[in-house]
């Protein structure tokens, strides 16, 4: 909260009840009726409908547009998918470790083995999905993902080629 309050993020605060001044908690682990649930902003009260519970300024949104501010025109171009130029704002930027202005938010971001999304999933685990959309779409995607690292990571013309100051082959791996 104090990380996004410097960061100019706006989150509505009144207190009702004697609760806590806050009706409103980011929560990296939160339950509904006793099961895990996931990460979120929670309410503590009733929010009507229309009724602004939080803004984030833009210029701290990890946007396409924010990719071409910080690495530059020429890498994030007009033409680049946005995932791609996001993925490498992040990636980029986490890299910075603690020089980065979104530090305090990577430090809460869910790993790979919490969410251990299924297009990460072995082969063998793959399978217990057979017969249904699920299977193939995992596939689909990790071969995407595939495609298009090796299209940056293209040692002749891919943008890690052109610019390997810029992109270390240590920090833009496929699975960073």
């Amino acid at each position: 909260m104090e990380w996004l309050d410097q960061q100019g993020v706006w989150v509505k605060k009144e207190s009702a009840w004697g609760k806590a001044p806050h009706p409103l908690v980011i929560s990296s682990e939160t339950t509904d009726d006793g099961e895990a649930c996931g990460r979120g902003l929670l309410a503590r009260e009733s929010i009507g409908d229309g009724e602004m519970m939080v803004t984030i300024p833009m210029d701290l949104c990890l946007t396409k547009e924010k990719a071409r501010e910080l690495l530059g025109a020429k890498i994030v171009t007009e033409e680049m998918d946005e995932y791609i130029a996001i993925s490498l704002l992040l990636v980029s930027e986490r890299s910075k470790g603690s020089q980065s202005l979104w530090k305090e938010y990577f430090d809460v971001l869910p790993s790979i083995a919490e969410v251990y999304p299924s297009f990460m999933w072995a082969e063998q685990e793959l399978e217990t999905l057979k017969g249904s959309p699920t299977y193939f779409a995992s596939i689909s995607l990790r071969q995407k993902l595939e495609r298009e690292f090796e299209t940056l990571a293209d040692p002749a013309f891919g943008l890690f080629g052109r610019q390997p100051s810029q992109f270390p082959k240590d920090v833009f791996t496929l699975e960073s």
